[in-house]
């Protein structure tokens, strides 16, 4: 374990539709750095990239392809909160015996109303949990959406609520991203304020960040669901990462 001392406290507040965000830098942090030799040890982590599959998969279809692959150019046309909302209602409605509704329990779709109250904000979640639950969602609904015996009307309310699902975790990401942007833009103008050895490390890993973000939205435009999903969580870890460094958390009234 590091610790790193900083005597004084720094603000960063940042707006995202109606929510506040404001981040405040503890006196004193202590970086835990598990399985590193200090904080140089940050610079020796692989760069993210798509886990390849052990096994050929079955084809996305055109529509699905071509829904993911706008993903990236419809950012803030919706909040995220929202989009998820939508997603629930979309596929309540073919639940209880439909061919569909086989493929994934409707637990998950009852998580996605639960997990609601992860949010901060309508754009803003403090930890990875969320992301997770709907990675594991998409992948069953995507399960559902290429099995046999599935009505097209069925498939395309799928289809639909899954992109909703991918447009939704893509923002969230995107708004954490901008946020480590944010924190690293604001620690490297205190000056001799902070210590070097902590701005280096929130550099590192929103550098990680960008990399990342880069190669999720490189997958996105490719219409490839499969890889963009293998790097919902690690991207969004990372620009959470930044903020960790300081101690940072999210505050206010949302």
């Amino acid at each position: 374990m590091t610790l790193v001392r900083e005597m004084d406290l720094l603000a960063f507040i940042s707006r995202s539709g109606k929510g506040v965000l404001i981040i405040s830098l503890a006196a004193f942090i202590s970086l835990s750095l598990s399985g590193c030799d200090g904080l140089r040890d940050f610079a020796n982590f692989p760069l993210f990239s798509p886990r390849p599959s052990p096994t050929p998969e079955t084809p996305l279809p055109d529509s699905l392809t071509t829904a993911i692959q706008s993903i990236p150019g419809q950012v803030d046309e919706i909040a995220p909160r929202l989009l998820r909302e939508d997603a629930a209602e979309m596929l309540r409605a073919i639940t209880g015996g439909a061919a569909a509704a086989e493929s994934f329990p409707a637990y998950m779709i009852d998580r996605i109303t639960i997990d609601a109250s992860e949010f901060l904000d309508e754009a803003r979640i403090e930890d990875a949990l969320l992301l997770e639950h709907d990675v594991e969602l998409v992948q069953n609904l995507l399960g559902a959406i290429l099995q046999e015996g599935v009505s097209d009307r069925d498939v395309e309310i799928l289809q639909e609520a899954l992109a909703k699902l991918v447009q939704a975790d893509y923002q969230l990401i995107l708004i954490s991203a901008a946020d480590a942007e944010l924190v690293v833009r604001s620690a490297q103008s205190a000056g001799e304020e902070l210590s070097d050895v902590g701005i280096q490390a929130a550099e590192t890993e929103l550098e990680r960040t960008r990399s990342g973000l880069q190669i999720l939205n490189g997958t996105l435009r490719k219409g490839e669901l499969r890889g963009a999903l293998n790097l919902f969580v690690p991207v969004w870890e990372s620009s959470a990462a930044v903020r960790t460094v300081w101690g940072l958390h999210y505050e206010g009234d949302y």
